[in-house]
């Protein structure tokens, strides 16, 4: 019965203690726990080591492989390879090829880029038919007046005068258009033909203008035709090989009138 008399004042008391002891153990006024050591774990408050620059590339983890960077084409690989060059030369007229004349009569060796042709009776100076002639330039009418390189070959089987006496009345004809700087008729001679041979220079006043004059026979069957060659180098390109290449024309006598 005393107890139970006893409980409220002890609840009261309780009451009145408590949030006393609570407020002083919260402000540091009651001991802490004999565990306690006044720091907070490292585990908790320790910063990273170091944290990534904003900038930085993240380091991948030792378990990640890199994929490797994709290569790039260069010059070496793209570009597909080019076959190899011809040779240039420096004077494509050089390059010749044998051309018939339309009745096929006359074969000349020329330039590749003699490509105008044409092909004429040869007439005598009364205006007769007596052969063939075969012209081939750049240009035929710019030839004819002495401003392009060409040649002209005329075959006759027969003429009314020898090779000699058709050179001198072709130089007498022509020194009136050109200047002849070495006043000489040289013997000619090759593989095919022998003759007489005469160089005139700038003819029509056209600068560094070589022209050739030949009249021949052929050295195996002179009395079989007769030709007569005029051929026009400007600069000139050919030079010495110019008559060598332009005297290597072919006959074919049967073909004649």
């Amino acid at each position: 019965m005393k107890i139970l008399q006893t409980l409220p004042a002890v609840a009261l008391i309780l009451l009145l203690f408590l949030p006393c002891a609570v407020t002083r153990f919260i402000f540091g006024e009651v001991p802490p726990p004999a565990n306690f050591s006044g720091q907070i774990p490292a585990e908790v408050t320790a910063a990273p080591a170091s944290l990534p620059s904003p900038t930085s590339n993240p380091t991948p983890s030792p378990t990640w492989t890199a994929l490797p960077a994709p290569s790039l084409p260069t010059s070496e690989t793209s570009a597909p390879e080019a076959s190899p060059a011809a040779p240039a030369t420096p004077y494509p007229e050089k390059n010749t090829h044998f051309v018939s004349d339309a009745s096929g009569a006359i074969e000349a060796n020329i330039p590749l880029l003699w490509t105008d042709t044409r092909s004429e009776d040869w007439l005598d100076d009364h205006g007769r038919e007596i052969g063939t002639t075969f012209i081939a330039s750049t240009d035929i009418e710019k030839f004819l007046k002495f401003q392009a390189e060409g040649v002209s070959i005329s075959v006759a089987k027969s003429s009314p005068v020898g090779y000699i006496q058709l050179m001198d009345q072709d130089y007498d004809a022509y020194l009136k258009l050109c200047a002849d700087p070495y006043k000489t008729e040289w013997d000619f001679k090759n593989e095919l033909y022998r003759g007489k041979e005469v160089v005139l220079h700038e003819c029509n006043q056209v600068p560094d203008s070589w022209f050739s004059l030949l009249s021949v026979v052929p050295i195996q069957e002179p009395s079989s035709y007769i030709a007569r060659v005029r051929g026009l180098d400007l600069i000139p390109i050919f030079g010495d090989d110019f008559r060598t290449m332009i005297m290597k024309f072919k006959v074919h006598p049967e073909y004649l009138p």
